[in-house]
């Protein structure tokens, strides 16, 4: 599979955003709210969710992800490695997800 873009070229293209004024919690909700909607697209009744997060912005994509998930009637598992509590786990407990954390 081709990358659409490389590590640097993606860390440049989210550092012009940030420039021009988005904030990088922006950012995060735009990307979870994209990748929410194309699993809501391929399996469009609510169904069992199994998400995996790790320490760094990905993870908080995925978190994002799951919240809007759970909005939507889907029974989200968040499974958590080295994720240490902030904002976004924080959300996710306000959704009520279930959820493993593993800090190892």
């Amino acid at each position: 599979m081709q990358p659409l873009c490389t590590v640097a070229q993606m860390r440049d293209a989210e550092a012009q955003l940030v420039a021009s004024g988005i904030s990088p919690s922006q950012l995060i909700a735009r990307a979870g709210d994209a990748v929410a909607r194309q699993i809501m697209g391929q399996y469009p009744s609510p169904t069992h969710v199994l998400v995996c997060v790790g320490p760094g912005n990905n993870g908080a994509d995925g978190i994002e992800v799951a919240c809007i998930l759970a909005q939507h009637g889907y029974q989200v598992h968040l499974a958590v490695w080295r994720r240490h509590p902030d904002v976004w786990l924080d959300r996710a407990r306000a959704h009520a997800l279930t959820i493993d954390d593993a800090r190892r």
